[in-house]
């Protein structure tokens, strides 16, 4: 009970700061919702405007609305697509001719008309729409080969062009990531709240060591070693408290993140040991900032510093698949590496608790060589 006291003391007293609350619950969360907005949320827009009542006009319009990675609005006419192309309400807009029909028909070329903002969207939009009309296109040219060869007339040579598009199996693609296993079926929005989860915990923790300063410098702890309070007993408190700091706000991470903006984690169990492992990491650095560091203006800059610096090599700001061979060798130096490895495998590879467990392991390494370490450190600095 004395042990678990200290500790919720020291959460208290971190909670008491409203700017403490600020960096704790409401950073994290924007900026998961900002980035993942940014770069893992678009859905394009397209706007389609149809003139043509003939077959392969209307088969053309189906392909295109059936696109189940853009969303697809019809419009009347083209002065009210591009209307809604400038208000930014869509990338692109597709029109579809009249007499359409009839030209392909005839085997005379056709113009689609294609009007796009010359940026990334128009660009991703464009790929999507030209997946459409090569479809289509390649079973045209199959139906007037038969026409010309005689073997039958265009309708029918395109009936038979579409059964025999049936009959062949379609391509599959498989996507692996570095290491050559299956990848990605979490979205980004989800790996980029991973990555803020593993630097916002470690910042608060060593920003959390300034209480433990405090305490030190303001001689509490010496206070409490004249009540029947061990030295052993407030070691564990003060870190305990930092633990209890690094966890919670994990915990909170992957529980607002999941409610509020439906971020997929994978498997819990795995997501809840990376946290726990990682909270520790956070906690011996903690607690080893705030033994060596003798006031409080000190540590501030020191320890947003190394979390940033830290954040930075361990592929927090970066992702690690973009690094050379040299540089991720170079990452893995710090424990930030090893849990984004981690959270990376559960959610782009499905991974559970099994396939997590070299990660796991080397970060309870990381955080009991720094527990042990900041605890020698911390002892001294109480008993002298």
């Amino acid at each position: 009970m004395t042990i678990l006291t200290i500790a919720l003391t020291d959460l208290r007293r971190l909670f008491r700061e409203r700017v403490n609350l600020f960096f704790f619950v409401a950073l994290p969360l924007v900026l998961i919702l900002v980035l993942g907005s940014a770069f893992g949320g678009f859905e394009p827009r397209i706007g389609l405007v149809v003139d043509d009542t003939g077959p392969l006009a209307l088969e053309l319009a189906q392909s295109i609305e059936a696109i189940d990675t853009a969303r697809v609005t019809r419009y009347q006419d083209l002065d009210d697509a591009l209307e809604n192309l400038r208000r930014d309400n869509i990338e692109a807009a597709v029109v579809i001719p009249t007499g359409y029909d009839a030209d392909l028909r005839q085997g005379q070329p056709v113009e689609l008309g294609y009007l796009a903002v010359p940026d990334s969207g128009g660009v991703e939009v464009r790929g999507l729409v030209d997946a459409a009309v090569t479809e289509q296109a390649s079973r045209v040219r199959a139906a007037h080969f038969v026409a010309a060869e005689g073997l039958a007339d265009f309708d029918t040579g395109l009936e038979a062009a579409e059964q025999a598009g049936e009959m062949v199996s379609p391509i599959e693609v498989t996507v692996v990531g570095p290491d050559l296993g299956e990848a990605v079926s979490g979205d980004y929005q989800s790996f980029l709240a991973s990555q803020e989860l593993v630097l916002f915990t470690f910042i608060t923790s060593l920003t959390a060591s300034a209480s433990l300063i405090q305490t030190r410098r303001l001689r509490i702890a010496a206070r409490m070693l004249s009540t029947p309070t061990t030295t052993s007993q407030i070691l564990a408190g003060m870190a305990l408290g930092r633990y209890l700091i690094a966890f919670i706000q994990g915990v909170f991470i992957l529980l607002a993140s999941s409610l509020l903006f439906g971020v997929n984690w994978g498997s819990w169990p795995a997501a809840l040991a990376l946290v726990a492992t990682f909270s520790l990491v956070g906690t011996g650095a903690a607690v080893l900032m705030g033994s060596v560091f003798s006031n409080e203006e000190q540590a501030g800059p020191v320890g947003v510093f190394v979390a940033l610096a830290f954040a930075a090599l361990g592929g927090c700001m970066v992702p690690l698949e973009i690094f050379s061979d040299t540089m991720r060798r170079i990452a893995h130096i710090t424990p930030h590496a090893w849990a984004n490895d981690g959270f990376s495998d559960i959610i782009r590879q499905n991974g559970q608790l099994a396939d997590i467990g070299i990660e796991l392991g080397v970060l309870l390494a990381y955080g009991t060589s720094l527990l042990a370490l900041a605890t020698f450190f911390l002892r001294r600095s109480l008993t002298r």
